[in-house]
């Protein structure tokens, strides 16, 4: 990545006074490329020696901050604070083992062919064209991959590892319609109760439901436990299709809206190159859940072969 002379001196600026201030807490930085979803971001890797992970800082996040007047040193301190009071120091590194593990991991998902290369480092499973993972997660929107050298720190296997995940993911889950979702993120950035009951009042039913988790963070996983796609399946009554909104969330669109999976994959690879950060995309393909196993579209029986009873119960209501 190619960076501004202004941005390099900010971020040699920052790596400087950051590591003054980790220094007495026993930390050595590193700058690093850290792969994210579908990118690689330059980082600022805070390590504590012998300790199975390191969480990073990446300056990028903060240059604006700093174009509107903050100073490295407010940044510095922001940093600090934010990793002490979610206590992502040595300390908190130490308590990672087999035990907290249930309390803490949660799963994540990207697309294999994207990723497979930091993919290598890190237990995985294949859910049709996508790779789940899973996280250990500190709190504060501050979490870690859990990569081959920490799966052995936990004395954990994989599967119990990614089977942990998934629970802990599972007991989150939250399906709701488009309109209940609109109207819950327009009450989370502020809205007033009058103007919400206008907004339900004049916002149409919209046909689809959208899947994520309380958070909102990498709900897109659900889609690799199959307890929760039946779910859906049984609170819908019928089969459906699934949209890769983003990593965080995905849109249910039940089979009887008529929508046809080349019509709703066009639609996927335009929003996601329009709307979708690249670091936030998942995926240009449509799915289906054919009772056992994510597929894509049109190439496995549906969710209503596999489960026939689905169809009828939706005609009874």
């Amino acid at each position: 990545m190619t960076y501004t002379e202004e941005q390099n001196h900010f971020f040699e600026e920052l790596y400087t006074e950051l590591e003054k201030a980790m220094k007495p807490e026993g930390a050595s930085l590193e700058r690093v490329d850290v792969p994210k979803n579908n990118t690689v971001q330059e980082g600022i890797s805070i390590r504590f020696e012998g300790q199975p992970i390191s969480p990073a800082v990446y300056p990028s996040q903060f240059y604006r901050d700093f174009q509107n007047g903050v100073s490295v040193e407010e940044i510095v301190f922001y940093i600090k604070d934010g990793l002490e009071s979610q206590r992502i120091t040595k300390n908190r590194i130490m308590e990672l083992n087999h035990d907290n593990a249930p309390h803490y991991l949660r799963s994540a998902i990207v697309s294999y062919e994207g990723n497979r290369e930091w993919l290598k480092d890190v237990p995985h499973e294949r859910v049709a064209d996508l790779a789940l993972y899973a996280k250990w997660d500190f709190g504060g929107g501050y979490s870690a991959k859990v990569t081959n050298p920490l799966l052995a720190h936990l004395q954990m296997t994989k599967e119990e590892l990614l089977r942990t995940a998934k629970g802990n993911m599972a007991m989150q889950a939250r399906l709701r319609t488009m309109k209940d979702a609109l109207i819950a993120r327009a009450v989370q950035g502020g809205m007033s109760e009058e103007l919400t009951e206008e907004m339900r009042d004049q916002l149409p039913d919209i046909p689809f439901y959208v899947l994520n988790v309380n958070g909102g963070i990498d709900g897109a996983a659900l889609v690799a436990d199959p307890s929760v796609m039946r779910k859906a399946g049984r609170d819908l009554g019928e089969g459906f299709y699934i949209l890769p909104s983003s990593v965080h969330e995905v849109l249910i669109v039940p089979k009887s809206t008529g929508a046809k999976a080349e019509e709703l994959r066009d639609m996927v690879y335009r929003i996601d190159r329009q709307e979708v950060p690249i670091e936030e995309r998942l995926s240009d393909n449509v799915y289906e859940f054919d009772g056992h196993a994510l597929t894509l579209a049109g190439q496995t029986e549906t969710l209503e072969r596999e489960l026939p009873g689905l169809a009828a119960m939706h005609r009874k209501r």
